[in-house]
């Protein structure tokens, strides 16, 4: 399957997320069996929890590949987010795997959501 459509998101107003709701979206999709999210700012504190974004009652099969980390102080918060994410979701039909970039510079913001290998829809902020 071949990737034919682009959609591009311009942010004008800070209460509309789009880029959040394609990766919500996304995640939520019975179709969508693997999607890696990347991201220099997991943010799990006690102000957000992003991994609220991510619970889900129904067991479909997925794999959640998490790619990031910007700088050392947000560490603790990457590894918070993939393990809330694992505790939110039946471990028989989520598996969430981390990744983080050597240098600790990586800020990009992309989404990728595939069905059995073949990417379907990618996003970028």
């Amino acid at each position: 399957m071949a990737l034919n459509k682009i959609a591009v998101f311009l942010r004008k107003d800070w209460k509309i997320n789009r880029f959040r709701n394609a990766i919500q979206a996304t995640f939520y999709s019975n179709d969508i069996t693997e999607m890696i999210l990347c991201s220099g700012f997991f943010q799990e504190n006690q102000y957000f929890e992003a991994s609220e974004s991510f619970k889900t009652q129904q067991c479909n099969l997925k794999t959640l590949k998490l790619i990031g980390i910007y700088n050392y102080s947000w560490k603790t918060q990457f590894d918070d987010f993939k393990n809330n994410i694992v505790h939110k979701n039946c471990p028989c039909c989520l598996t969430v795997k981390k990744y983080k970039i050597p240098g600790m510079k990586w800020h990009a913001k992309i989404m990728i959501g595939k069905i059995n290998d073949n990417p379907v829809i990618a996003t970028n902020r």
